[in-house]
Formats: C-alpha cells, structure tokens, sequence
C-alpha cells in the first residue's frame, strides 16, 4: 500500500520535473537565439584603427552601398587565403565596400597589408581591431568571419569560416 502511495507521488513529480527542465531549456535556446539575432541584425557602431588613427563604423560609414566586413587575423592561414581570393575578385564586389577588421600587431598589419597589397585598393580597407571591439559584440571564436551590411545597417549575411567568393557575392545581387 505504501508503494503505491509512493508510486503515485514519484511518477507525477518526475514528470513535473521533466517538464520544468524541457521549458528551462526552450527559454534558455529562445533567449540565446534572440540575443545572438540582436547583435546581428544592425549595423553597430565600432571603433577600428588606421594608423593609429580611430574610424568609426556605422551606418554613416557605409553610405549607401552595402558593407562587408571580413574579421580575420594576420596569422591564419586561412584569413590570408581570403583575403587573396577577395583581391582577386574585387571587381566583382563594385556595389561593396570591403573592410578588414584585424586582429595582430601594427607591424602584423602592415606586413599583410603589403603582401596583399591592400593599399592598391580604394575600396578595400583594412583596420586594426586592436581591443577586439568587434569580436567581442559579435561573439566571433574564430576567423576568417563575414558579415554583410545593407545601405540601411542591416545585416543580410554572416558566414564563419572560410567560403567561396559566389556566397559572398549572393546577396549583393
């Protein structure tokens, strides 16, 4: 009799429980979804570097073209490999302004800029995120990371990783 008893307080509250912990996971995924869209969804101001120099990234930046900005570090081999096939390919990008967001020294960025010779480029820019203010905002683990910008701010694409230039170029059509 005192089994049952038991029986019959133990299934309702494991039950319960269960059903406590699969709403705390939902609210959990919900809010983490929603805070990453948050980041992701405008254009947010962002202070890089030039030269010692500070430039602001905003909506004021773009001016009404679209805006893709590549998050790489100086010493990845797979951010290098990039960075070469946007060189490349930026003809293709005519309706884009391309920043670079780097990660490394001064010196690290300059040698990059050179070997990419990033300076021959009015449209490409390249900016030392020197406090990392961006990869912090955004929660960027690694790099190479994209993210495009429409004329408004809005965020239309975000890929991580290296990618093909076509998937870059997706959105801009």
């Amino acid at each position: 009799m005192q089994k049952q008893n038991i029986i019959k307080l133990v299934i309702p509250g494991t039950i319960f429980a269960g059903f406590c912990y699969l709403l705390f996971l939902a609210i959990n995924v919900i809010g983490t979804k929603e805070k990453k869209e948050q980041g992701f969804s405008r254009l947010q101001e962002i202070t890089a570097y030039q030269n010692y120099q500070p430039v602001i990234i905003n909506t004021e930046f773009i001016k009404s073209r679209y805006l893709l900005l590549a998050c790489i570090n100086t010493d990845c081999n797979h951010c290098d490999y990039m960075t070469e096939l946007l060189c490349k390919n930026i003809n293709r990008f005519t309706q884009c302004r391309v920043v670079f967001l780097a990660q490394g020294s001064e010196e690290s960025l300059a040698v990059f800029s050179q070997k990419h010779q990033l300076g021959n480029f009015k449209d490409i820019l390249l900016l030392h995120d020197k406090d990392r203010e961006f990869q912090k905002k955004h929660n960027v683990s690694s790099t190479p990371y994209f993210l495009i910008y429409n004329k408004q701010g809005k965020n239309i694409l975000t890929i991580e990783g290296e990618t093909k230039i076509d998937n870059l170029l997706k959105p801009l059509k």
